[in-house]
C-alpha cells in the first residue's frame, strides 16, 4: 500500500538474496516468497525466518505433476504451467518483490488468479521506472531482467543478483542509502506473525528494519537436504593481497601474488581454482577491483558468482629483510576458517619458493590425502610462469590493460617481461591476443608460436588455451582446437574465453545452433566482452532470427553499459530487416556515444548506402580511412571499394585497392596483402580487365598460402577460376576449379562447395550447358546463409 525509498528497497533485496543464495546451496527452492514469518529485536529490526512454501530441487514434485502452487502475483511463467522450478523460478520472485517496493504494486494485476497467469505467462513486464520515474536506471534494467519470461535470460543464480544489487547500492548517494548492518549480533525477542509482503511495508517499525533483514531461520534451512559441491573436487577462489607493508611501492604484490597462487594450484588435478581472468571479471563487476580488502560479503558473492566453494584471503607485511606472507582458507558457506597458514623468506625474490609451500599446505587444507598431493601435478611457480618478480609484475599490469581494451600499452609491458624472462609463455600468449586485436597477424602467429614451445611448462587450463588459439588459427586444425577448448569447459565450465573461441569457430562452419549455445554461455556468465554479443546476434540473422538479434544487442545495453559498437551492430540489423529509418537513428546513436569507433562510422557509411546518399557514404568511409588505425583502415578501403565498384567507377577502386595493397606490402602484412589483392581482382573482373584480374587473383593466392588460411586461399581460387573463365582459359579454369573442390574437401566447412559449384556454374555457362549451370547455381543458393554471412555471397554474385 505504499513504496519504499530507493536505498531500503535495494537493502531488503540484498538480504534476501543473501538467503535465497544460502537455501539454493542447500537445494531449498521457494513456492512462494509472499508471506512470511518475521522477528522483530528490540531495535525493531525485523528478521524473515520462513517464506511459507519452500522445497528441495532433489524432490520431484511437492505436490503432483502440472498441480500449481503460490500465490499468482508472484509467480514465475514456469511456475503458472505447473512445470518443475529451479533457483531462477525465484530470482523472477525477487523481480516482482522488488517492482512492489519501488512502485507500491506488483507488475501484473487482474480481476481473477486466472487472468494474472496469464499475464505472467505472456505479458511483457512494465517498466517500473514508469510508475516511479524517481529510481535509478540500473534498477530498473535489473528489475526488468529479473522479470525475463524466459529463465536462461534471468540472473542465474542469487549470487548474481546479489553482486548486482549491491553494485547499485554502492553507486548511490550516502544520503540515500539504507543503514549499514550492524557489526555484532544483537539480542532479540520472537513474534512470530504471518502476514503478507504489501502490510509488511506498512508499520514503521518494519521500514526500519528493512535494512537489516536477515533471511531464512534455521527451520527452513533443514527442510531440504544440502546439495554436494558443484564437482567433487576442492573449489575456490584466491582473493587479491592485503598490502601490511605500509610501503605503497609494494601494492603491486597484491595482485601478483593472487596470480602466482592461482597458477600454483590451478596446476592440480585435484582442485578448481577461479581463473585470474574470472576473478578480476567479477569484482569488477562487484565495483572491488580496487579494494585494498574484502568483507565476508564479497567474498560470499565471488563465491557464488564462480561456482567454488572456498576462498583464500590472504596479506603480506614486510620487517627489515624479511617478507611475510599470511593466508587464511574460509568455507564461503558458512564463513568458517578451514586452515591459516603463514609463511616467510628474505627479500622478494624469495617469494616463489614460499608460494611453492603454501600450496602444498592448501592442499592439505582441502583434506586432500598425503597420498593424493604426492602423485598431483605441481612443478614449481617459477617455472610455470615466471622467476623474475619484475617480469611478474609488468605481465600483471599488463593484463590489467589488456583486460580494459588499451592493447598498445598492454604490449609495451608484455616486451617488458620478456625482457626480464624471455622464457615466459603466458606473455607471449597475451601479446599474441593484443596484436590479432589490433589485426596484426603476422605478429600475433609469431607470438603464438612462441607460447606454444613453451606451453608444457603452464597449468593444463593455459596450456590448453594456447593451443586451441594455435589450432584455430586454420579451418584444417579447427577439430583439435575443438577438443583444446572443449578440454578447458571442463576444468572451468564458464570460461568465457573458452566459449568464446568455440563460438567463433563453430560460427566459421556455420553451425549455427552449436556457435549460439557458446555465445549465450558466455552472456550467462555475465560476460562484458562485446564481440561475444555482436557475434551472437549475427548467428541469430544467420539463422534469419532478426528478433533475437535485436534483444541480444539491446541486452547488453541494458545489462551492461552504451556501446558504439553495440549500436553499430543494431543498425546493421535493422537494415537486414528493411527498417531504414530506425537504422539511420541507431547509427546516429552510435556516433553520439563515440565519434570515432570505426564500428559507428562503418554502420552510418553503410545506411547512406541503402538511403542512396552515396557521398554521404562515401565520406564515411573514407574518414575510415584516413584515421591509420590497420582495422579501420580495412574496414574503410573494403567498403569504399566495393562502393565505387558498384557505382562502376572501376579505376577508383583500383586507386583505393592499391593504396592499400602498397600500405599492406610496406607493413609486411601477407593477410593484408591477400585482402587487397582479392579487393583489385574484384574490381579489373567488373572492368573487364581479365587479364590483371588474373594476376591479382594470383598475388592474393600466393599471400594466402603465406599465411596458412584455407578460407582465404579457397576465396583467392574462386577468383583465379571466375579470371579464367572471363579470359577464356576453360581448361586453366578446370584445373582452378579441381585445386578449389581439394581445398574444400580437405577443410571443415562443407557448406564452402558453394564456392565450387557457383564455379563449376560459371564454366558451365561459358561452356553453354545452361541446364547445368542452372543445376550448380541453385544449389550455391540453397547454402548461401541469411545476415552478414550473405557478403560471401555478394563475392559470389559479383
Amino acid at each position: 500500500s505504499g513504496q519504499l525509498g530507493t536505498g531500503t528497497a535495494l537493502a531488503v533485496a540484498r538480504q534476501i538474496c543473501e538467503g535465497l543464495a544460502e537455501a539454493h546451496r542447500r537445494g531449498v527452492v521457494h513456492r512462494d516468497l509472499k508471506s512470511a514469518n518475521v522477528m522483530i529485536d528490540r531495535e525493531g529490526t525485523a528478521r524473515v525466518m520462513d517464506f511459507g512454501i519452500a522445497r528441495s530441487v532433489k524432490v520431484k514434485g511437492l505436490t503432483g505433476a502440472g498441480v500449481m502452487i503460490g500465490t499468482p502475483e508472484y509467480m514465475s511463467p514456469e511456475q503458472v504451467e505447473g512445470k518443475e522450478v529451479d533457483a531462477r523460478s525465484d530470482i523472477y520472485s525477487l523481480g516482482v518483490i522488488l517492482y512492489e517496493m519501488v512502485t507500491g504494486r506488483v507488475p501484473f494485476e487482474a480481476d481473477t488468479p486466472f487472468a494474472v497467469g496469464v499475464k505472467q505467462k505472456s505479458d511483457p513486464p512494465p517498466d517500473p521506472r514508469k510508475a516511479n520515474p524517481q529510481i535509478p536506471d540500473d534498477l530498473g534494467r535489473l528489475i526488468l531482467r529479473c522479470l525475463e519470461k524466459d529463465k536462461g535470460r534471468r540472473f542465474q543464480s542469487a549470487g548474481e543478483a546479489l553482486g548486482e544489487l549491491e553494485r547499485i547500492e554502492q553507486g548511490l548517494p550516502t544520503t540515500q542509502r539504507a543503514a549499514p548492518r550492524r557489526a555484532k549480533p544483537l539480542t532479540t525477542r520472537e513474534i512470530t506473525v504471518k502476514i503478507s509482503l504489501r502490510s509488511l511495508w506498512k508499520p514503521a517499525a518494519a521500514v526500519a528494519g528493512a535494512a537489516a533483514l536477515v533471511l531464512l531461520g534455521a527451520r527452513l534451512l533443514t527442510r531440504g537436504p544440502t546439495l554436494p559441491a558443484p564437482t567433487d573436487r576442492p573449489s575456490l577462489a584466491v582473493m587479491y593481497f592485503k598490502n601490511n607493508t605500509g610501503d605503497k611501492a609494494l601494492d603491486h604484490w597484491r595482485r601478483m601474488l593472487s596470480d602466482l597462487l592461482i597458477a600454483d594450484l590451478a596446476q592440480s588435478r585435484l582442485l578448481r581454482v577461479l581463473s585470474e581472468d574470472k576473478l578480476a571479471d567479477i569484482l569488477e563487476r562487484l565495483g572491488e577491483r580496487d579494494s585494498g580488502s574484502f568483507s565476508s560479503t564479497v567474498l560470499k558473492n565471488v563465491a557464488a558468482m564462480g561456482g567454488v566453494r572456498h576462498v583464500l584471503q590472504g596479506s603480506y607485511a614486510k620487517a627489515g629483510g624479511e617478507f611475510r606472507i599470511n593466508v587464511a582458507l574460509l568455507d564461503a558457506e558458512t564463513g568458517e576458517h578451514v586452515g591459516a597458514e603463514s609463511v616467510a623468506g628474505t627479500g622478494e625474490e624469495s617469494v616463489f619458493p614460499m608460494v611453492d609451500e603454501l600450496t602444498r599446505r592448501i592442499k592439505k587444507s582441502l583434506d586432500l590425502t598425503a597420498s593424493a598431493i604426492a602423485g598431483d601435478t605441481d612443478e614449481e611457480v617459477g617455472k610455470i610462469t615466471t622467476a623474475s618478480p619484475q617480469a611478474l609484475g609488468y605481465y600483471t599490469e599488463g593484463r590489467r590493460y589488456h583486460n580494459s581494451g588499451d592493447y598498445r600499452r598492454s604490449i609495451q609491458l608484455m616486451q617488458k617481461a620478456l625482457e626480464h624472462d624471455p622464457r615466459f609463455a603466458m606473455a607471449y600468449r597475451s601479446l599474441a591476443k593484443s596484436y590479432n586485436n589490433l589485426g596484426f597477424y603476422k605478429e600475433d602467429k609469431s607470438f603464438l608460436e612462441k607460447a606454444m614451445e613453451l606451453a608444457d611448462r603452464l597449468p593444463d587450463a593455459e596450456r590448453l588455451m594456447i593451443e586451441g588459439d594455435y589450432f584455430r588459427r586454420d579451418e584444417t586444425t579447427w577439430d583439435r582446437a575443438v577438443k583444446a577448448f572443449q578440454g578447458v569447459l571442463k576444468i572451468y565450465p564458464d570460461h568465457t574465453s573458452a566459449n568464446h573461441n568455440l563460438a567463433m569457430i563453430y560460427y566459421g562452419l556455420e553451425e549455427w545452433d552449436k556457435s549460439i549455445e557458446r555465445y549465450e554461455a558466455c552472456v550467462r556468465a555475465r560476460s562484458e566482452f562485446i564481440p561475444s554479443y555482436a557475434q551472437l546476434a549475427a548467428a541469430y540473422l544467420a539463422k534469419g532470427l532478426h528478433d533475437k538479434a535485436l534483444q541480444t544487442l539491446r541486452g547488453f545495453i541494458d545489462d551492461h553499459f552504451d556501446s558504439a559498437e553495440i549500436r553499430a551492430a543494431i543498425a546493421d540489423t535493422l537494415l537486414h530487416e528493411g527498417d531504414l529509418a530506425a537504422a539511420a537513428a541507431e547509427a546516429d546513436r552510435a556516433l553520439a556515444v563515440d565519434p570515432n569507433d570505426f564500428h559507428a562510422i562503418t554502420a552510418r557509411g553503410d545506411v547512406d548506402v541503402c538511403l542512396d546518399d552515396l557521398a554521404g557514404a562515401e565520406a564515411a568511409y573514407r574518414k575510415l580511412i584516413d584515421k591509420g588505425e590497420p582495422r579501420a583502415f580495412a574496414y574503410g578501403v573494403s567498403s569504399l571499394g566495393n562502393l565505387l565498384r558498384l557505382q562502376g567507377r572501376f579505376r577508383e577502386a583500383e586507386a583505393v585497392w592499391k593504396r592499400a595493397l602498397a600500405y599492406s606490402e610496406a607493413a609486411g602484412q601477407p593477410r593484408w596483402v591477400m585482402m587487397s589483392a582479392r579487393g583489385l581482382a574484384r574490381a579489373c573482373l567488373r572492368s573487364g580487365r581479365f587479364a590483371e584480374a588474373l594476376k591479382y587473383s594470383g598475388l592474393a593466392l600466393d599471400s594466402a598460402r603465406e599465411t596458412g588460411s584455407t578460407s582465404d586461399e579457397r576465396t583467392a581460387l574462386f577468383l583465379r577460376a571466375c579470371a579464367l573463365i572471363a579470359k577464356g582459359d576453360q581448361a586453366g579454369a578446370e584445373k582452378a576449379i579441381d585445386d578449389l573442390g581439394k581445398i574444400i574437401a580437405g577443410g571443415m566447412s562443407k557448406s564452402a562447395s558453394r564456392f565450387h559449384d557457383h564455379a563449376l556454374g560459371l564454366l558451365a555457362l561459358a561452356k553453354g550447358d545452361a541446364k547445368s549451370a542452372v543445376g550448380h547455381l541453385e544449389k550455391t543458393l540453397s547454402l548461401e546463409p541469411n545476415g552478414p554471412l550473405a557478403k560471401d555471397g555478394a563475392l559470389l554474385r559479383d
